[in-house]
């Protein structure tokens, strides 16, 4: 799983921004299988630090759990981690409990791996960002393209395919498209 990044004005000094690369001390994590472990090898001749496990499929599950009851909310709550975890933990569990219900079946292999805390492994994991702004956040604040299909947009599809209701996703992303729509410029 790729890390991510903060890119951070600094006027005045060097070109005037500043790239912070966010848990750069974790590895980057692929599957253990042939390619994986390939993949591993060619990333550790080249210094970065990566493993491939048998865990990648919870692990996974976990960091899109967090980017999905954190992201596009940060955009509608106009807050960063800390602030969701303060103000929106109610939508946030809401969100929680239906990508579950949507993701369990698909996703059975990473749910197979997931410890009986699973919603608390969450919660702390996101918790741990604390004042960071989810990434897509600040795609929306630099006026960029949003990959709302790849986040909620997801659990939407996932949802219909099986014949499950998603209301909360489904309004978090109308929410979205409004603010993104307010921000273009178009009615």
């Amino acid at each position: 799983m790729p890390q991510s990044w903060d890119i951070v004005e600094t006027p005045g000094v060097g070109c005037g921004y500043d790239i912070h690369v966010k848990n750069e001390d974790k590895p980057w994590v692929m599957p253990n299988t042939a390619g994986g472990r390939a993949t591993r090898a060619l990333l550790q001749k080249c210094g970065v630090l990566s493993d491939a496990t048998d865990e990648f499929e919870y692990l996974l599950l976990r960091k899109y759990f967090i980017n999905g009851v954190a992201n596009l909310l940060a955009i509608v709550g106009d807050c960063n981690c800390d602030g969701l975890l303060q103000h929106h933990r109610e939508t946030m569990e809401t969100l929680y409990d239906e990508m579950l219900e949507i993701l369990r079946v698909p996703h059975a292999d990473g749910f197979a791996l997931a410890p009986e805390n699973f919603r608390d492994v969450v919660f702390a994991g996101l918790a741990t960002y604390r004042d960071h702004f989810p990434s897509t956040k600040l795609d929306f604040d630099a006026g960029a393209k949003l990959e709302i299909d790849s986040l909620n947009g997801y659990v939407v599809q996932r949802a219909k395919e099986q014949g499950l209701p998603c209301a909360a996703h489904e309004r978090l992303i109308e929410q979205v498209n409004a603010l993104v729509a307010a921000r273009d410029g178009k009615s």
